[in-house]
């Protein structure tokens, strides 16, 4: 089937009210577009700022993906705040079929050239295809979020010995020319979406075509031993009404026994604890270093050679302990708190979508559907304040580029102190990182991993713009959108009596004449701060797990969702 290159183009009904208001000046400022992505793979050391129109492009993908989440859940009207058990699972089972294409794309690039016989002859011919092409929006999405978790990004690929990948800056040119300037919809040239089908076909993989916006068919796949590759159960529901499915949380299905050399031997059943199980055995006789290692440098560590030690005694001698249970017990033999939190994020909580693809190569173990989701939570901050719409967005992101440069300064004085950006700052962080994913700056790798409370932010995030304040004293602090810039105070507040303000919003008490409630809004509150760093959990929410582990939850539309499969048996009523 040929990729389809008509696309029906409806103007959303969010852009359509405001074309007669002057607000799409970004289109004037892409007429000229100057991307350096062109030069990032010919100078791949060298770290560089993004340009103006990246990061216009970059807002443009955001509307896209929105785009792409009405059409998959049939939405016609704006978002809501809160989506029901329906509709967030749908789009979980949309998000795992998306990872699963991801994972065959990256295999598929990695086998067209393996072979080339110099490390240089594998850059070109890597090159050479990704100009060629570009892949379907929900792959994309897939990419965006496993780039913007840079550590865990540089992991994947370096372990792998696939660095072609991880020095190809994201496709901002391409993107540009896809996204309709209107609709937003995602509309490639069918040259390019023959050429991503091609690569796939030749690397033999079946496709059904380039887009994926729909959820019309039965969704099945095959479930393959992460190990040996033995095919362990075949036409799997990704997810069903009895929540056993692939993509559920209690998936379990019943497989052929197969006598083989490999640790799947005579099972009967297969489930997610035991497809990590398995994993682990591979990762643990494998000469690579185990998951994680890499981008917490522990590769020379004695304690790992011990725990490897101390796993393979359990996994063999203790079959019927859970993936949990092995660690439980392998830390208290190896006394080693970063080996322990490295372990509990990489093998507690895999989301083992690998499994799904025939002689998988590249595997991805960490659960990249909440990398989605959290990308999801900024995706929907920063397109809430209309930054793309405004009719000065080219001075206002060259001055968001200024407190950027200011931002990152400020960490490399303050190396142990949290600092929160805002959300127009972490939009030039986030598009800087992905146009320099091989060199990106070492902050955001520290930041964007580091596990706090949601109670936190009402600390930190005040304690960084007076910070910030303090040492950039001529630079406003407060965001660049047009509500922020509608709301400021003609004349400069004195810094100190700034931030002696109290935070956030009063609420005054009903007074005896009966007048209502008063809400008086503080200057702080008019800075809008990027939550994306965090991973957010509630107090209510039960766990398990108390001796140290890494559990980790995000707010996502009012559901607390534990990693690593949304389902909605963990919905908070």
């Amino acid at each position: 089937m040929s990729p389809a290159n008509s696309r029906e183009v409806l103007m959303d009904p969010i852009e359509e009210s405001h074309v007669e208001d002057n607000e799409n000046k970004f289109i004037d400022a892409l007429k000229t577009p100057n991307f350096n992505s062109y030069q990032y793979t010919l100078v791949r050391d060298q770290f560089r700022k993004p340009r103006t129109v990246e990061v216009i492009t970059h807002l443009k993908l955001f509307k896209a993906f929105r785009v792409l989440k009405k059409r998959v859940l049939g939405e016609t009207d704006q978002d809501t705040e809160h989506e029901d058990a329906t509709k967030l699972k749908t789009w979980q089972v949309f998000m795992t079929m998306s990872i699963r294409r991801f994972i065959i794309f990256i295999n598929a690039l990695y086998s067209k050239i393996k072979d080339e016989p110099t490390e240089k002859s594998r850059y070109v011919a890597f090159n050479q295809i990704m100009d060629s092409l570009i892949p379907p929006l929900d792959v994309l999405m897939v990419w965006h979020s496993l780039s913007l978790n840079s550590a865990f990004f540089h992991d994947v690929m370096t372990r792998s010995e696939f660095t072609e990948f991880l020095g190809y800056p994201f496709p901002w040119s391409a993107i540009n020319e896809a996204v309709h300037n209107y609709s937003f919809e995602y509309l490639p040239s069918w040259n390019l979406q023959k050429n991503y089908i091609s690569v796939l076909r030749d690397a033999g993989y079946e496709t059904d075509g380039f887009h994926l916006d729909s959820m019309d068919t039965l969704l099945v796949v095959d479930v393959y031993c992460p190990s040996c590759s033995r095919l362990l159960a075949e036409g799997v529901d990704m997810s069903n009404s009895q929540n056993t499915g692939f993509a559920d949380y209690g998936f379990s299905t019943k497989i052929g026994k197969k006598q083989t050399e490999c640790k799947c031997s005579g099972l009967s059943d297969i489930s997610h604890d035991v497809l990590r199980k398995l994993q682990l055995c591979k990762d643990i006789d494998d000469e690579k270093p185990l998951v994680g290692c890499v981008e917490r440098n522990l590769l020379s560590s004695r304690d790992l050679s011990s725990l490897r030690d101390v796993l393979k005694y359990l996994l063999t001698n203790h079959p019927e302990y859970t993936v949990v249970q092995i660690a439980q017990e392998a830390f208290k033999r190896v006394k080693d708190p970063v080996s322990e939190r490295v372990f509990a994020k990489n093998y507690v909580f895999l989301n083992l979508i690998h499994c799904t693809v025939s002689h998988a190569t590249i595997q991805v173990h960490r659960d990249l559907v909440t990398a989605i989701v959290r990308q999801e939570q900024f995706m929907h901050d920063i397109l809430k304040v209309r930054l793309l719409h405004d009719s000065e967005i080219v001075d206002t992101i060259k001055q968001s580029m200024v407190k950027y440069t200011n931002f990152i300064s400020m960490h490399s004085e303050d190396k142990n102190v949290l600092l929160y950006p805002t959300l127009e700052i972490d939009m030039i962080l986030k598009t800087t990182q992905l146009s320099n994913p091989a060199t990106i700056n070492v902050f955001y790798q520290r930041t964007s991993h580091m596990f706090i409370q949601e109670s936190d932010l009402e600390v930190a995030f005040p304690e960084t713009l007076a910070k910030y304040s303090k040492k950039f004293e001529h630079y406003a602090v407060t965001c660049g959108c047009a509500l922020c810039q509608a709301l400021k105070k003609p004349h400069r507040v004195k810094v100190d009596s700034f931030w002696k303000k109290t935070i956030g919003v009063i609420r005054g008490n009903k007074g005896t004449t009966g007048e209502g409630e008063q809400t008086i809004i503080r200057p702080i509150s008019l800075t809008h701060p990027s939550l994306n760093y965090c991973w957010f959990s509630r107090n209510s929410f039960s766990t398990n797990y108390e001796d140290g582990f890494i559990k980790e939850h995000i707010i996502y539309s009012g559901v607390c969702v534990n990693s690593p499969f949304v389902s909605p048996i963990e919905i908070e009523k």
